[in-house]
């Protein structure tokens, strides 16, 4: 996830892309989680 930008979506530059709100960033993770149970508790 690291490798895609994703871990930063959410992060304001020079540490992260910055792209994203705050409430995309929650539905990027909830999507990702249907898939990936590990993140459905962080």
């Amino acid at each position: 996830m690291k490798d895609m930008g994703i871990y930063g979506l959410a992060i304001d530059e020079p540490w992260g892309m910055g792209k994203v709100s705050t409430e995309a960033y929650a539905l990027i993770t909830q999507e990702l989680a249907r898939g990936w149970m590990s993140l459905a508790g962080n």
